[in-house]
């Protein structure tokens, strides 16, 4: 066998071996998606997910009127005692999306 028979049979080998490690180990590499709670009624499915450190967003569906709305939950900024606010940060009409009109379908993001 000549060098770059070799060469070559090295370099697919090791090849092999990185890829077997990348699907070993990307599991645990990459972030899991984590809905923390969810609640599901006749009209609204509601979940909220942390989507930034230290914040978290409240994503509601209203399955009637086919509308996503998602709320920033800034329960850091009330007081002791107190509530925290929400604020609409996106909303989409999900006919829109579905049906190959895109991303917000005809609400926009604030």
């Amino acid at each position: 066998m000549d060098r770059t028979k070799l060469a070559c049979f090295s370099l697919l080998a090791s090849a092999f071996v990185l890829a077997a490690l990348l699907i070993v180990r990307l599991p645990g590499i990459l972030p899991k998606a984590q809905a923390t709670m969810v609640d599901d009624q006749d009209r609204f499915a509601v979940m909220t997910v942390q989507t930034r450190n230290n914040q978290e967003s409240l994503f509601v569906i209203d399955q009637v009127n086919e509308k996503l709305l998602v709320y920033d939950v800034n329960g850091s900024k009330a007081g002791p005692g107190q509530a925290g606010a929400l604020d609409l940060v996106y909303g989409a009409d999900l006919r829109s999306i579905f049906n190959g009109g895109g991303p917000g379908g005809g609400l926009r993001p604030h």
